[in-house]
């Protein structure tokens, strides 16, 4: 027999996205109800992050979907639930 441990979230339970600065560390965070823009850069070490224009514009994507179907979950305006399934949460270094 096997076991298998498997965690899975629904759009709604995505409270907040954050970016870490790979330069010095600094994490960027925000709450998907609170976030206007995504940044251009790091705010601690000022790191240019310009040259990745397209995957910041991917990211604000990725939080407006995540609300979109949270709110169609949360009203049962969907046929399905969308769920997504993760790795164990890990120790960050």
């Amino acid at each position: 027999m096997t076991s298998e441990m498997r965690t899975t979230i629904e759009p709604g339970d995505v409270t907040a996205l954050e970016l870490q600065c790979s330069n010095c560390g600094a994490r960027f965070g925000c709450s998907l109800d609170k976030w206007l823009v995504e940044p251009m850069g790091c705010a601690n070490c000022h790191t240019s992050w310009g040259g990745h224009q397209n995957e910041l514009q991917r990211v604000g994507q990725l939080r407006a979907l995540l609300k979109v179907f949270a709110e169609l979950q949360f009203k049962g305006a969907l046929p399905f639930k969308l769920r997504l399934d993760i790795t164990q949460p890990r120790e960050r270094p």
